[in-house]
């Protein structure tokens, strides 16, 4: 049955990436995502009714997510909109977040992070999508949006308004003192991005915190948030 369910769906795909605009791009590109399309260079593809969008920096890859009922489906896609490979993940316990959207997936050097949705406290699965395993990690800590995962490490905005990470090999939750706004994470430079108080966009390293403004206005989102990496 599932194997009739992942054929369906791996159908309605082809079809959604052969509705939308189909053009090569340049090796440089800004990869992002907006409501239903993911924008990959110039080139747009629609992201499939369920589905979560991800992109691996490190590996450069890109990746769909569709949560099942304890189960995930995996889907590599080549930046011309072809499926590479597909394959699902079966979970012992938890379920992740399904219907699309919600609070995000991510994909950092062939690690997958899942959010599980049935747990009252926070937890998630972290995919090798290499091996097609998986680990559950319990996250104690409060947060209000998910920012980016990066080595082991998921990046959150905390209730105060400021930003924290989680470390998932010590299992630790540690506060980023930085009084940027609007910020995104860049992997490869292993710095953080966003706007300081005069508006102007600043690069601020990870670890060190050393800052580097740079003459660029940033761009204000409704919430105050956003991954401003992917505008500049």
């Amino acid at each position: 049955m599932k194997n009739l369910l992942l054929t369906t769906f791996l159908f309605q795909l082809l079809l959604c990436f052969f509705s939308c605009e189909n053009r090569n791009v340049e090796s440089e590109k800004i990869i992002y995502s907006e409501e239903l399309i993911a924008h990959v260079g110039d080139f747009k593809m629609c992201i499939p009714d369920g589905c979560n969008f991800a992109y691996d920096e490190i590996q450069g890859k890109i990746w769909f997510h569709r949560g099942l009922y304890h189960s995930s489906e995996f889907f590599l896609v080549s930046s011309s909109g072809m499926i590479e490979k597909s394959f699902v993940i079966d979970y012992e316990d938890g379920s992740p977040v399904t219907g699309g959207g919600g609070p995000g997936f991510f994909v950092s050097d062939n690690i997958a992070l899942v959010c599980e949705g049935l747990f009252k406290k926070p937890h998630f699965f972290l995919v090798d999508l290499e091996k097609q395993s998986y680990r559950l990690a319990k996250v104690d800590a409060d947060y209000v949006l998910l920012s980016d995962f990066y080595d082991n490490k998921l990046f959150v905005t905390v209730l105060d308004g400021g930003l924290g990470f989680y470390d998932f090999m010590t299992e630790e939750f540690n506060n980023v003192e930085t009084d940027l706004h609007g910020y995104g994470f860049m992997k490869k430079a292993n710095s953080f991005v966003g706007m300081n108080k005069r508006g102007n966009v600043v690069i601020q390293k990870f670890g060190t915190g050393d800052k580097k403004e740079l003459k660029i206005r940033g761009l204000k989102t409704d919430n105050g948030n956003g991954f401003i990496r992917d505008r500049y």
